[in-house]
């Protein structure tokens, strides 16, 4: 079943287009599964969480993925697990892979970034998430990825533009130079 036509300005919209717009939305109404719970009204279907099971536990996506998780009063991200290298990085010396699903406060519209940390043979040994109004430079000892640029207004992030969507690998070439890529 394929959705039809949306209409141009002029097209008349009849009961035979507005019927086969709601056969398709009968045709892929989810069915629920693992930590979903689907549930059934008069008025239309709702998915939801089943008890116990958290937004982290149902929706997975891509290695950084990161995610709005503000409060009220407070602008935060999420992001999904990924590594660099093999090693897991951490928000707030939290390991994003951690039971606890750690969030990085937001202070700044700029970029979200990993700061890699590499030791003399450049070999990687930490991996921190960061917000910053740029992307800093790399030096002997740190490289720099943005995994998401990010729009705060208040305490509300207003535009979120996702850049890494793989795990990382990392190789240290010359003094200060870089490079990563996705595996």
């Amino acid at each position: 079943m394929q959705l039809p036509r949306e209409p141009r300005p002029g097209d008349k919209v009849d009961w035979a287009w507005g019927q086969q717009v709601v056969r398709y939305l009968r045709a892929i109404t989810p069915l629920g599964g693992p930590g979903v719970r689907r549930r059934q009204w008069a008025g239309g279907t709702t998915l939801e969480a089943a008890p116990g099971v958290t937004l982290r536990d149902v929706a997975q996506g891509h290695p950084f993925l990161v995610t709005d998780a503000s409060t009220e009063s407070v602008a935060k991200v999420a992001v999904q697990f990924g590594q660099v290298n093999s090693i897991t990085p951490t928000i707030g010396g939290v390991a994003l892979d951690d039971a606890s699903t750690p969030v990085l406060t937001v202070s700044t519209s700029g970029v979200i970034y990993l700061a890699v940390v590499v030791d003399v043979d450049g070999i990687v040994t930490a991996v921190t998430v960061n917000n910053a109004a740029t992307l800093p430079a790399a030096d002997a000892t740190h490289g720099y990825i943005t995994l998401a640029t990010v729009a705060v207004s208040g305490a509300a992030i207003t535009a979120l533009n996702q850049s890494v969507t793989h795990s990382l690998g990392h190789q240290k070439c010359g003094t200060d130079i870089h490079n990563f890529w996705g595996v």
